[in-house]
């Protein structure tokens, strides 16, 4: 027979205070993956975590679901009393954003714990997500990448800042063999967007600043056809690329 008994789920924030909340729990059976309850933490009318009646005769993992997740193992229940688990969950949210842009950009940004190459998290422009408090390497999936490290901390908004990108119209009268290049700050070219050979025409976003095109026309089988064409982007302004 199952016996009723009172379970409160704190999720505490920096300060030690159970005020973090809206946030998926899961209850496996400690040790292994039988899932047993699935409840979104909630805070009742008076602010306080709610009340939640599981078995009580069973130990169990419990995973909070947010970003990381944070698992607390083995959490045993006495019987006829009301228990209070503890989990230190403390969050912060990120959001990209730059002055405002006439092209209205949504670009995506990847989120990794600092110093861990496997991706957390993507979300987008102006997208507020909440994280565990930390350090945060974030790879901005404009052209070219932008790469920073960011640090979240409780309650609070960190907004990562950008320029606002320029717009590149570009014609081509024979498909082309084309990449774009930016210079770094120690004069090496790197290549930032490589154009299909198949495509005549079309638009892209880019970061300010001053670019080249090398390229070939597809067609001409000899390397002796290389070019190269200077392109600037300013923000908010469109430049315009004809290649005859």
């Amino acid at each position: 027979m199952l016996v009723k008994t009172t379970v409160q789920v704190n999720l505490n924030d920096v300060y030690g205070k159970p005020t973090e909340t809206n946030v998926a729990m899961f209850f496996y059976e400690a040790g292994t993956d039988k899932l047993q309850y699935t409840i979104v933490h909630t805070l009742n009318r008076l602010g306080n975590p709610d009340t939640i009646f599981i078995d009580p005769t069973i130990s169990y993992d419990i995973v909070v679901n947010t970003i990381p997740a944070v698992t607390k193992k083995a959490v045993t229940l006495v019987k006829h009393t009301h228990n209070i688990i503890t989990i230190p969950v403390p969050q912060g949210s990120l959001v990209l954003s730059s002055v405002k842009s006439v092209f209205s950009p949504n670009f995506e940004i990847r989120v990794s714990s600092k110093g861990d190459t496997k991706t957390l998290w993507n979300q987008y422009f102006n997208q507020k997500i909440k994280y565990i408090t930390g350090k945060y390497d974030v790879e901005i999936l404009t052209i070219p990448r932008i790469y920073k490290t960011v640090e979240v901390t409780e309650a609070a908004l960190t907004t990562i800042s950008i320029d606002a990108p320029g717009g590149l119209d570009f014609t081509f009268t024979k498909p082309l063999i084309a990449q774009l290049f930016m210079q770094d700050k120690n004069g090496i070219w790197l290549n930032v967007f490589t154009f299909s050979d198949t495509q005549l025409t079309g638009k892209i976003l880019i970061q300010p600043g001053n670019y080249k095109m090398v390229y070939r026309t597809k067609d001409m089988k000899s390397s002796g056809y290389t070019k190269e064409k200077a392109i600037n982007i300013s923000s908010n302004k469109t430049t315009t690329l004809k290649v005859n």
